[in-house]
């Protein structure tokens, strides 16, 4: 039975029997870490959250204006990656794929993307975090802060 944003159900448990459980299936956006940028100035990552069969929007604050950029996503890695400084990767870089490539005009950007009504979706983790090409940066690159999604109704 599902109540809100939880299923409820009965589960075999082998020790003690039948026993109620409930699942959270509520989508979920939640941002992870520090950017890593020029100066004070860190590029920030915000997302809504997914819901199976609707649109999710990416909102970037404090982006390397005119340089080229990407939102990456990947599977929720099991521990960051250090690139020295303050710069991480956030992102499981085995599963790695862009979702979007874009030159930011202004400090902030966003984007819509559709999620597939896919039942199977549903609870799937997904990390994302956008970085930036920026000459200006000792390490020639910034990076956003991470956002993990879970995928939910």
């Amino acid at each position: 039975m599902c109540i809100r944003d939880s299923l409820y159900f009965l589960r075999d448990d082998p020790v003690v029997g039948i026993e109620p459980h409930v699942v959270s299936v509520a989508p979920t956006a939640v941002r992870v870490g520090d950017g890593c940028g020029t100066g004070t100035r860190l590029p920030s990552l915000a997302a809504t959250a997914p819901r199976l069969g609707a649109s999710m929007t990416f909102f970037g604050e404090q982006a390397p204006v005119g340089v080229a950029g990407a939102l990456f996503l990947s599977a929720v890695p099991t521990q960051v990656t250090s690139l020295g400084g303050r710069c991480l990767l956030e992102l499981d870089a085995g599963s790695l794929s862009s979702l979007n490539a874009f030159v930011s005009p202004t400090e902030t950007w966003q984007f819509s993307v559709a999620i597939p009504n896919v039942p199977a979706l549903q609870g799937l983790p997904i990390a994302t975090q956008a970085w930036f090409l920026q000459p200006n940066h000792v390490s020639g690159y910034e990076s956003s802060n991470a956002v993990h999604l879970a995928l939910g109704v």
